[in-house]
């Protein structure tokens, strides 16, 4: 009776447990679908235009599936508990109301059994009690399933969307579900469009031209685009024309089974390809994945190592050079080691002019080696085979220059001249070498009048490329016996240490004479140079004269006044470069004196005076000149008076130079001269008939001036010439003139 009993209790009990966990998970399975289904619509329309990557669809199957769940939890998973007696009862007796808690003191009895002491018989009647209200209860009105009824109608409304979808456009519902929730695959949305590519990864030569081809099916538009994305960088757009005649797209796909052929073909034309890149194609409603398209470079030289082995004849120590193209002296042994970035297969040297030759790889199928002496310049290149996907390149163009050997240069640069010289004058040699390789021998080779040659080899080749460079030879040594009258013409050779075919080269100087005179042979000859030098002087007084004359007309207000100035500054420099020049030459002259032993001699003293004073002019009122006159531009007021007062200074200072040439010079000087101190004195009374007091000062300090030099030009010409009595009464009287009017004016 107890074991019958019981079991209605137990059995109401897990029936009651068990509809109430089906109720939680019926309603969280129904909360579940309620916020899956539209998230999933929404998440593959978002995907069908957007385009999103695989792993974006991966977050966003796992945050669909997220979502839901926690909408499930919350609307019922979170109740689903285990199986316990006394909690299922006490929510039986909750919801039928006024047992008194009949269920659970049944349960406690039963699990208790009878305590001692108690009644047998009431817990008996207990027990039989709780079995009989068990018996009597309903699960469905303890667990009312009622509430489920609008989820249900939520969920088969949603069930009916997809079913409606599924029949319409069942490959796009696949589609979807396939994409957001296997991301790895390349599935794609049905489209009425149908893009066909090449499958794969393209492979491109670097350099070479390719081409991308497009066929379209189905719906074919009449254009496509093309995306093409370089490394990091934003896509870039081409808009591309699709071919829809058979005939054309058959000529462009020769081999292809007609039956096989698109509908519609596009293609897209790489001239050059330069570096990896992707692609995508957009036509109609369709859009493929990303495309790679993999560029193979060319095998480029990473380390150069070039050995140069120069012949023994340079004196030069081994070199190593680290570039293709080199100049190298005749007969260098070149050896090369060459090291590239990538393996090749193979690898052959082109030569102009020469058969190409094949080269050997090292090991690693990166390294290259090669030797060659160096007999001709040509250019030479090299071509190799990439070793991974058989693609040939070529290097860029190289040149080999071979230097052949130069004949040797010397210049005699002491003496510059031939020579007039006294018995006994010391010779200074000097020349100046150059050579490509450096000089091998020096020798002098010298004649007497007209002996045969002779020639010495000196000891001490001279260096090539030292400059200026003196050689130690005495020709009072070798010709002791020497005359006055006699010539003796010499010249110096270099030969270079060339060992080829012929021998070295050699070059000599141009020949030299020095021809011995007697003293006064010798001071005549001082003269007529010194002469020459004087003509030049008259020459640059008259320049500077007429220059003079030219710019006392300057006027500041006109406008060609300034570019006057700057050509004046020209010539006054050039003027000044002329005297800098003669002073030299005068140098010369008095060096030949001294080598000479010559000091005491009248000419000599009229070198060094004649010296002195063109290094004064040119550095004192010429330089000066040539600074005032390019002080005017730039300057706030113009005044060309100081300019000009220079450029009469170095007149006059010229001038006194040519009165030491005689009567016919002193005559051109006076007369330009008194032309000159005749223009002053006029310009000077026109200046005093108009001059404020306070330019009182200013006049007599301009007469004295012209009155000095009146002085001076006077003292000069009575050294230089004899004179009559006409021209000095007309000095003194120019003199006298300007005694008057200073006084006059300090009065």
């Amino acid at each position: 009776m107890s074991d019958l009993t019981k079991s209605f209790l137990d059995r109401c009990l897990h029936t009651v447990w068990q509809r109430t966990q089906r109720k939680h998970f019926a309603s969280g399975l129904l909360a579940f679908a309620r916020w899956f289904v539209p998230l999933f619509f929404v998440a593959i329309i978002i995907d069908r235009f957007a385009y999103t990557p695989g792993w974006l669809r991966a977050v966003g199957a796992l945050a669909l599936l997220a979502v839901a769940s926690v909408k499930a939890w919350r609307y019922g998973w979170s109740s689903l508990r285990g199986f316990n007696a006394a909690q299922t009862a006490q929510t039986i007796e909750l919801s039928q109301g006024g047992m008194d808690s009949l269920l659970v003191t049944g349960l406690q009895f039963r699990q208790s059994g009878a305590t001692p002491g108690t009644s047998a018989a009431m817990w008996e009647h207990a027990l039989r009690k709780a079995e009989s209200a068990a018996e009597k209860i309903a699960p469905s009105s303890v667990v009312s399933l009622q509430d489920l009824k609008q989820p249900l109608r939520v969920a088969l409304v949603l069930a009916a969307l997809i079913a409606i979808f599924a029949i319409f456009n069942g490959p796009f519902l696949a589609a979807g579900l396939g994409r957001m929730f296997t991301p790895w695959l390349a599935i794609s949305y049905p489209t009425k469009t149908k893009i066909e590519l090449d499958s794969g990864v393209l492979v491109i030569k670097e350099g070479a031209a390719a081409a991308i081809e497009i066929g379209l099916s189905n719906v074919v538009p009449k254009t496509a685009k093309l995306a093409l994305q370089t490394g990091e960088g934003s896509p870039r757009e081409i808009e591309l024309d699709v071919e829809k005649d058979p005939k054309l797209i058959a000529e462009r796909k020769p081999g292809v089974d007609t039956l096989n052929l698109p509908d519609g073909l596009c293609t897209y034309e790489i001239a050059s390809a330069s570096r990896d890149f992707k692609y995508r194609v957009k036509a109609g409603d369709a859009r493929s994945e990303w495309q790679q398209v993999r560029v193979i470079p060319a095998p480029r030289l990473s380390k150069v190592k070039v050995n140069l082995e120069f012949p023994d004849y340079i004196d030069r120590p081994n070199e190593t050079a680290e570039a293709l193209t080199l100049t190298v002296p005749e007969g260098t042994k070149v050896h090369w080691e060459l090291t590239l970035d990538t393996p090749i297969r193979n690898a052959t040297l082109h030569r102009d002019g020469a058969e190409d030759l094949p080269l050997k790889i090292g090991d690693d199928g990166r390294t290259l080696t090669l030797s060659e002496a160096a007999t001709a310049s040509r250019g030479y290149s090299f071509s190799w085979t990439e070793d991974q996907h058989g693609f040939d390149f070529s290097s860029p163009r190289y040149f080999l220059q071979v230097a052949s050997d130069q004949a040797p240069h010397v210049e005699l640069t002491a003496p510059e001249s031939n020579l007039n010289a006294m018995l006994g004058r010391s010779l200074d040699l000097a020349v100046r070498a150059q050579d490509d390789h450096g000089i091998g021998t020096t020798t002098i080779t010298y004649r007497v009048n007209r002996r045969p040659e002779k020639t010495i080899t000196l000891p001490t080749p001279v260096r090539s490329g030292d400059g200026e460079q003196k050689i130690d030879w005495d020709y009072r040594k070798e010709l002791p016996d020497l005359q006055i009258g006699d010539s003796v013409s010499f010249v110096v050779e270099v030969a270079d240490k060339y060992a080829g075919e012929g021998g070295a080269h050699r070059a000599r100087t141009e020949s030299r004479r020095i021809t011995f005179l007697s003293r006064e042979e010798y001071l005549a000859a001082i003269t007529k140079q010194m002469e020459r030098l004087l003509t030049r002087v008259r020459a640059l007084y008259r320049q500077e004269r007429a220059a003079h004359e030219f710019v006392l007309g300057l006027d500041p207000s006109v406008e060609s006044y300034l570019p006057t100035c700057q050509l004046e500054t020209i010539r006054q420099e050039m003027i000044r470069e002329q005297l800098i020049a003669t002073t030299a030459e005068v140098r010369l002259l008095l060096d030949d004196l001294a080598a000479n032993k010559i000091t005491d001699a009248v000419e000599s003293e009229l070198l060094t005076s004649l010296r002195d004073n063109l290094s004064t002019i040119a550095d004192g009122p010429v330089a000066r000149a040539a600074g005032l006159f390019r002080a005017q531009v730039g300057a706030k007021t113009y005044d060309p008076q100081p300019a000009i007062a220079a450029v009469n200074e170095a007149a006059r200072e010229l001038g006194g130079l040519v009165l030491q040439r005689g009567i016919d010079a002193a005559r051109e000087v006076y007369a330009r001269e008194s032309h000159m101190i005749a223009g002053e004195l006029a310009l000077l009374r026109l200046r005093l008939l108009n001059a404020t007091p306070e330019q009182a000062e200013t006049l007599a300090k301009g007469h004295e001036e012209v009155a000095g030099w009146t002085e001076l030009l006077l003292d000069k010409l009575s050294r230089s010439m004899r004179y009559d009595q006409k021209p000095l009464a007309v000095l003194g009287l120019s003199r006298r003139i300007h005694d008057q009017r200073a006084a006059e004016i300090t009065k």
